[in-house]
Protein backbone atom coordinates (compact mmCIF):
# COMPACT_ATOMS: atom_id res chain seq x y z
CA UNK A 1 0.00 0.00 0.00
CA UNK A 2 1.80 3.62 -1.24
CA UNK A 3 0.32 6.82 0.33
CA UNK A 4 0.45 9.93 -1.54
CA UNK A 5 0.62 12.24 1.58
CA UNK A 6 3.59 10.62 3.76
CA UNK A 7 3.63 13.85 6.09
CA UNK A 8 -0.17 13.17 7.31
CA UNK A 9 0.18 9.60 7.89
CA UNK A 10 3.22 9.59 10.15
CA UNK A 11 1.15 12.91 12.09
CA UNK A 12 -1.40 10.50 12.54
CA UNK A 13 0.67 7.31 13.43
CA UNK A 14 2.58 9.69 16.08
CA UNK A 15 -0.34 10.56 17.57
CA UNK A 16 -2.04 7.03 17.58
CA UNK A 17 1.29 5.80 19.37
CA UNK A 18 1.26 9.22 21.55
CA UNK A 19 -2.87 7.90 22.61
CA UNK A 20 -1.44 4.59 23.43
CA UNK A 21 1.41 5.61 25.42
CA UNK A 22 -1.24 7.59 27.70
CA UNK A 23 -3.82 5.26 28.08
CA UNK A 24 -1.12 3.58 30.23
CA UNK A 25 0.26 0.78 27.59
CA UNK A 26 4.09 1.61 28.44
CA UNK A 27 6.39 1.23 30.94
CA UNK A 28 8.77 3.82 31.48
CA UNK A 29 12.52 2.54 33.04
CA UNK A 30 14.47 6.23 33.16
CA UNK A 31 13.60 9.94 34.40
CA UNK A 32 13.05 11.57 31.24
CA UNK A 33 15.27 14.38 31.29
CA UNK A 34 17.05 17.09 28.92
CA UNK A 35 16.34 16.43 25.25
CA UNK A 36 19.31 18.41 24.58
CA UNK A 37 23.12 16.88 24.86
CA UNK A 38 25.20 17.61 28.05
CA UNK A 39 28.40 18.95 27.82
CA UNK A 40 31.11 16.66 27.85
CA UNK A 41 28.74 13.69 27.77
CA UNK A 42 30.00 10.92 24.66
CA UNK A 43 28.88 7.95 23.51
CA UNK A 44 30.97 5.60 21.26
CA UNK A 45 28.48 3.29 19.47
CA UNK A 46 30.52 -0.02 17.77
CA UNK A 47 29.25 -2.49 15.98
CA UNK A 48 30.93 -6.43 16.55
CA UNK A 49 30.50 -9.67 13.87
CA UNK A 50 30.54 -12.88 15.97
CA UNK A 51 29.61 -16.12 15.86
CA UNK A 52 27.67 -18.04 18.39
CA UNK A 53 29.32 -19.86 21.63
CA UNK A 54 30.06 -23.48 21.36
CA UNK A 55 29.39 -26.09 23.68
CA UNK A 56 31.81 -25.25 25.79
CA UNK A 57 31.38 -21.56 25.72
CA UNK A 58 33.83 -20.64 23.78
CA UNK A 59 33.27 -18.19 21.22
CA UNK A 60 35.37 -19.03 17.67
CA UNK A 61 36.74 -16.14 15.87
CA UNK A 62 36.57 -16.73 12.24
CA UNK A 63 39.34 -14.58 9.90
CA UNK A 64 37.87 -12.19 7.03
CA UNK A 65 36.79 -13.71 4.40
CA UNK A 66 34.20 -16.57 3.33
CA UNK A 67 32.00 -17.50 6.44
CA UNK A 68 30.89 -21.03 6.42
CA UNK A 69 28.75 -22.52 9.22
CA UNK A 70 26.00 -24.76 9.98
CA UNK A 71 21.90 -24.08 11.01
CA UNK A 72 20.07 -25.76 13.65
CA UNK A 73 18.67 -28.52 10.53
CA UNK A 74 22.38 -29.34 9.62
CA UNK A 75 22.86 -27.49 6.78
CA UNK A 76 26.12 -26.47 5.87
CA UNK A 77 26.20 -21.79 5.17
CA UNK A 78 29.04 -20.38 3.11
CA UNK A 79 28.77 -16.77 2.53
CA UNK A 80 30.67 -15.17 0.03
CA UNK A 81 29.53 -11.89 -0.04
CA UNK A 82 27.30 -10.63 3.08
CA UNK A 83 26.01 -6.80 4.05
CA UNK A 84 23.92 -5.33 6.84
CA UNK A 85 22.59 -2.17 6.80
CA UNK A 86 22.52 -0.46 10.60
CA UNK A 87 20.67 2.68 10.26
CA UNK A 88 20.41 3.86 13.58
CA UNK A 89 21.46 3.26 17.25
CA UNK A 90 19.30 4.88 20.16
CA UNK A 91 19.26 5.27 23.73
CA UNK A 92 16.39 4.40 25.66
CA UNK A 93 14.61 5.82 28.58
CA UNK A 94 11.30 4.64 28.53
CA UNK A 95 11.64 1.28 27.20
CA UNK A 96 8.32 0.20 27.96
CA UNK A 97 7.75 1.82 24.29
CA UNK A 98 9.76 -0.74 21.99
CA UNK A 99 7.14 -2.03 20.73
CA UNK A 100 5.62 1.05 19.42
CA UNK A 101 8.38 1.04 17.11
CA UNK A 102 7.70 -1.98 14.51
CA UNK A 103 3.91 -1.19 15.72
CA UNK A 104 4.18 2.15 13.47
CA UNK A 105 6.63 0.95 11.04
CA UNK A 106 3.70 -1.72 10.21
CA UNK A 107 0.38 -0.27 10.34
CA UNK A 108 -2.05 -0.17 7.33
CA UNK A 109 0.14 -2.60 5.73
CA UNK A 110 3.83 -0.41 4.82
CA UNK A 111 7.10 0.00 5.92
CA UNK A 112 8.75 3.72 6.54
CA UNK A 113 11.26 3.96 4.17
CA UNK A 114 14.88 5.34 5.55
CA UNK A 115 14.57 9.01 4.56
CA UNK A 116 11.18 9.61 6.45
CA UNK A 117 12.51 6.90 9.18
CA UNK A 118 14.28 9.89 11.55
CA UNK A 119 13.45 13.09 10.25
CA UNK A 120 13.50 14.06 13.85
CA UNK A 121 17.28 14.12 14.72
CA UNK A 122 17.70 13.85 18.84
CA UNK A 123 21.11 13.85 21.14
CA UNK A 124 20.58 10.50 21.97
CA UNK A 125 20.23 9.22 18.35
CA UNK A 126 23.26 8.48 16.43
CA UNK A 127 21.68 8.06 12.70
CA UNK A 128 24.70 7.53 10.52
CA UNK A 129 23.89 4.70 8.31
CA UNK A 130 26.67 1.69 8.17
CA UNK A 131 27.10 -0.83 5.95
CA UNK A 132 28.58 -3.85 8.03
CA UNK A 133 30.52 -6.26 6.06
CA UNK A 134 29.61 -9.57 7.27
CA UNK A 135 33.25 -11.05 5.73
CA UNK A 136 35.32 -8.95 7.78
CA UNK A 137 37.25 -9.20 10.86
CA UNK A 138 35.50 -10.62 14.07
CA UNK A 139 36.75 -7.23 15.73
CA UNK A 140 35.06 -4.03 17.74
CA UNK A 141 34.77 -1.62 14.53
CA UNK A 142 34.12 2.30 16.28
CA UNK A 143 31.02 3.82 14.16
CA UNK A 144 30.86 7.14 15.69
CA UNK A 145 29.93 8.54 18.68
CA UNK A 146 26.61 10.75 20.23
CA UNK A 147 26.74 13.24 22.52
CA UNK A 148 23.28 12.29 24.93
CA UNK A 149 21.88 14.04 27.56
CA UNK A 150 22.45 13.66 31.20
CA UNK A 151 20.21 10.55 31.85
CA UNK A 152 19.85 7.44 33.06
CA UNK A 153 18.97 5.10 29.86
CA UNK A 154 17.27 1.20 30.28
CA UNK A 155 18.57 0.17 26.70
CA UNK A 156 18.65 0.60 23.14
CA UNK A 157 16.99 0.03 19.69
CA UNK A 158 19.10 -0.82 16.82
CA UNK A 159 17.21 -0.50 13.32
CA UNK A 160 18.23 -1.81 10.28
CA UNK A 161 16.65 -0.16 7.04
CA UNK A 162 17.73 0.08 3.23
CA UNK A 163 20.87 2.20 2.34
CA UNK A 164 20.42 5.64 1.00
CA UNK A 165 23.04 7.27 -0.95
CA UNK A 166 24.63 9.23 2.06
CA UNK A 167 25.07 5.78 3.79
CA UNK A 168 28.78 4.78 4.98
CA UNK A 169 31.28 2.16 4.03
CA UNK A 170 28.89 1.65 0.25
CA UNK A 171 30.92 -1.52 -0.68
CA UNK A 172 31.96 -1.77 -4.64
CA UNK A 173 30.75 -4.99 -5.27
CA UNK A 174 27.40 -5.14 -3.99
CA UNK A 175 24.95 -2.08 -5.18
CA UNK A 176 23.46 -1.64 -1.51
CA UNK A 177 21.05 1.44 -2.71
CA UNK A 178 17.78 0.65 -1.55
CA UNK A 179 18.83 -2.44 0.50
CA UNK A 180 18.61 -3.85 3.86
CA UNK A 181 20.35 -6.95 3.47
CA UNK A 182 22.75 -8.71 0.63
CA UNK A 183 23.93 -12.13 0.95
CA UNK A 184 25.42 -14.30 -1.44
CA UNK A 185 26.58 -18.09 -1.22
CA UNK A 186 25.87 -21.49 -1.30
CA UNK A 187 24.03 -24.48 0.79
CA UNK A 188 24.48 -27.93 1.23
CA UNK A 189 21.47 -29.93 3.10
CA UNK A 190 22.47 -32.49 5.51
CA UNK A 191 22.99 -35.98 3.26
CA UNK A 192 23.41 -34.08 0.61
CA UNK A 193 26.95 -34.11 -1.67
CA UNK A 194 26.16 -31.09 -3.84
CA UNK A 195 26.27 -27.43 -2.66
CA UNK A 196 23.84 -25.08 -4.31
CA UNK A 197 24.10 -21.46 -4.74
CA UNK A 198 21.59 -18.88 -3.42
CA UNK A 199 21.08 -15.15 -3.12
CA UNK A 200 19.07 -13.00 -0.68
CA UNK A 201 18.71 -9.33 -1.78
CA UNK A 202 16.02 -7.39 -0.24
CA UNK A 203 14.71 -3.63 0.63
CA UNK A 204 12.72 -4.36 3.62
CA UNK A 205 12.95 -3.13 6.85
CA UNK A 206 14.07 -5.69 9.57
CA UNK A 207 12.14 -5.43 13.25
CA UNK A 208 13.65 -3.04 15.83
CA UNK A 209 16.16 -4.90 17.71
CA UNK A 210 15.41 -3.36 21.26
CA UNK A 211 17.50 -4.51 24.23
CA UNK A 212 17.93 -3.98 28.01
CA UNK A 213 20.97 -2.79 29.53
CA UNK A 214 22.39 -4.68 32.77
CA UNK A 215 22.61 -2.69 34.90
CA UNK A 216 20.98 0.56 33.37
CA UNK A 217 23.32 3.41 31.87
CA UNK A 218 23.76 6.19 34.04
CA UNK A 219 25.26 9.28 32.69
CA UNK A 220 26.08 12.43 34.37
CA UNK A 221 28.93 14.46 35.19
CA UNK A 222 30.24 11.58 37.33
CA UNK A 223 30.21 9.64 34.49
CA UNK A 224 30.72 10.89 30.75
CA UNK A 225 31.47 8.53 28.51
CA UNK A 226 30.24 5.18 27.74
CA UNK A 227 30.31 2.71 24.77
CA UNK A 228 27.26 0.51 22.93
CA UNK A 229 28.63 -2.52 21.07
CA UNK A 230 26.04 -4.12 18.76
CA UNK A 231 27.60 -7.47 18.71
CA UNK A 232 26.04 -8.98 15.41
CA UNK A 233 25.66 -13.26 15.99
CA UNK A 234 25.69 -13.98 11.93
CA UNK A 235 25.78 -17.89 12.24
CA UNK A 236 22.18 -17.99 13.53
CA UNK A 237 20.40 -16.60 10.80
CA UNK A 238 19.77 -19.76 9.18
CA UNK A 239 18.63 -21.73 11.87
CA UNK A 240 14.47 -22.80 10.91
CA UNK A 241 15.21 -21.70 7.41
CA UNK A 242 14.78 -23.73 3.90
CA UNK A 243 17.62 -22.48 2.44
CA UNK A 244 16.05 -23.93 -0.80
CA UNK A 245 13.23 -22.25 -0.65
CA UNK A 246 14.66 -18.54 0.29
CA UNK A 247 12.59 -16.70 -2.46
CA UNK A 248 9.19 -17.55 -0.64
CA UNK A 249 8.24 -14.69 1.37
CA UNK A 250 7.59 -17.05 4.40
CA UNK A 251 11.35 -18.04 4.50
CA UNK A 252 12.57 -14.81 4.02
CA UNK A 253 10.97 -12.94 6.36
CA UNK A 254 12.12 -15.82 9.10
CA UNK A 255 15.92 -14.96 8.00
CA UNK A 256 15.30 -11.33 8.48
CA UNK A 257 13.45 -12.20 12.09
CA UNK A 258 16.41 -14.37 12.52
CA UNK A 259 18.85 -11.35 11.72
CA UNK A 260 16.94 -8.80 14.35
CA UNK A 261 17.39 -11.66 16.97
CA UNK A 262 20.92 -11.75 16.24
CA UNK A 263 21.66 -8.50 17.81
CA UNK A 264 22.81 -8.53 21.08
CA UNK A 265 24.71 -6.05 23.42
CA UNK A 266 28.65 -6.71 23.70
Amino acid sequence: MIFSNRSSQMGALKAFALGLAMAGLSVGCGSGGSSSSQAGIEVSVNARLSQSAGSDSAVPVASAGEKQFVNTEGTDIVLSKAYLVLWSVELETNCGNNQFVDLLQRIGGFLISSAEAHSDEAPNLFSEPHVINILGEENTQRLGAINPSANTYCGVSVEMLNADADANNLPADVDMMNKSLYLEGTYQLAGSDTPQSFQVSTGKSLLTASRLFSPALSLDSANLSSDITVKIVYDRWFDGVDVSRISEDAYLDLLLNNVSGSIVLY
